[in-house]
């Protein structure tokens, strides 16, 4: 072993090695030599030598000692991150989340799980019982805020991740200077709050240097969900879904799966209890869809501002008595052979 060391260190590290070895302390000492692959890569094998009596066993001076071949459990990023799934190209890169709710909840881990290496939490709401069954956290976590326990949440699950949390409004944030946008690699946004959200896009596109930034929502019973980024080039944005192609104002989104013209709020109890039906699968699917073009966007595999959606299954939307729209009726693949045909040439915000 000791010959296999000095024949392969190259004599610019010769001192610093012995360095190392005279450091040597106590009658017990370990070595772990990482071995290069044929492909890439390195193997480490480690080895626990006893009965050291004066120098160490690498050092031609030593002596009498006993060999133990150590197994060797890795846990440093660079292992565990690819052999994880996860992209270790995305462990530099810093991401603003706003909204921590179903879909932001799942999608916090899921930008985690793929490698992000800072996430930064907006979320000024508390979880509640009734969102539960739906939600990331869990009962654990109610009377909770949202950001708070993501933070702490990601944080235990996922090495080497650093997360901040901000138990507010995005608005708030930003206005006391808490928050800088352009520094971050990417902003998401899966509030639900379609106002909230426009209103960002345009200020996002009246800002010098920003990142880009990538839209999550779910459309109600599970019909669908969709994901629209912009700022990698100059057009395609949010507004331009309710922008028409002469640049006239519509109220309803150009993406939506359900007919314009319906409300889908419902009440389970009295007054307060209003909400939006749809599961858990739903929410995780679209933050899935959000992950994959957050990564290929953050990666440089997709250049352009698509807007991508995914269709569920329509049978209790349709059996409580609403519409789908005709873009209900495209295939998967002509909805992604499509996926920029959205820009609005009139758009106030990009056109």
């Amino acid at each position: 072993i000791r010959e296999v060391v000095w024949q392969n260190v190259a004599p610019v590290f010769e001192d610093k090695v012995r360095e190392l070895c005279e450091e040597l302390s106590g009658r017990t000492t370990t070595v772990v030599l990482g071995v290069p692959k044929e492909t890439e890569g390195r193997s480490l094998v480690g080895i626990r030598y006893k009965g050291v009596e004066t120098e160490h066993p690498l050092l031609p001076e030593s002596s009498s000692w006993k060999r133990i071949p150590l197994v060797l459990s890795r846990m440093d990023h660079g292992y565990i991150a690819p052999r994880s799934g996860a992209e270790t190209e995305l462990s530099s890169r810093s991401i603003l989340l706003v909204g921590g709710g179903a879909v932001g909840g799942h999608l916090s881990f899921e930008l985690g799980r793929a490698g992000a290496g800072e996430i930064t939490l907006v979320d000024p709401e508390k979880l509640r019982p009734e969102n539960t069954y739906r939600h990331a956290l869990g009962r654990s976590h109610w009377s909770d805020n949202k950001a708070k326990a993501l933070k702490d949440r990601l944080e235990s699950k996922l090495p080497y991740l650093e997360c901040e949390a901000f138990p507010c409004k995005i608005q708030k944030a930003l206005h006391r200077g808490e928050l800088d946008l352009r520094d971050y690699d990417l902003i998401v946004c899966a509030t639900g709050d379609m106002t909230l959200e426009m209103g960002l896009n345009e200020h996002v596109a009246g800002m010098e240097a920003t990142p880009p930034l990538l839209h999550a929502w779910l459309e109600p019973y599970g019909i669908g969900g969709h994901v629209l980024v912009s700022g990698n080039e100059e057009t395609g944005c949010l507004e331009c879904l309710f922008t028409s192609s002469s640049g006239k104002v519509r109220l309803h989104s150009r993406a939506a799966f359900a007919q314009e013209g319906q409300e889908f709020g419902r009440r389970l109890a009295g007054c307060g209890s209003l909400h939006t039906p749809y599961g858990s699968a739903d929410a995780l699917h679209t933050a899935e869809l959000a992950t994959r073009l957050a990564t290929d966007v953050l990666t440089g595999r997709e250049s352009g501002n698509p807007l991508r959606s995914w269709k569920g299954n329509p049978e209790e939307f349709l059996a409580e008595g609403y519409q789908l729209s005709n873009r209900f009726s495209l295939t998967s693949e002509q909805l992604e052979e499509q996926k920029y045909a959205y820009v609005a040439g009139g758009c106030p915000v990009c056109g």
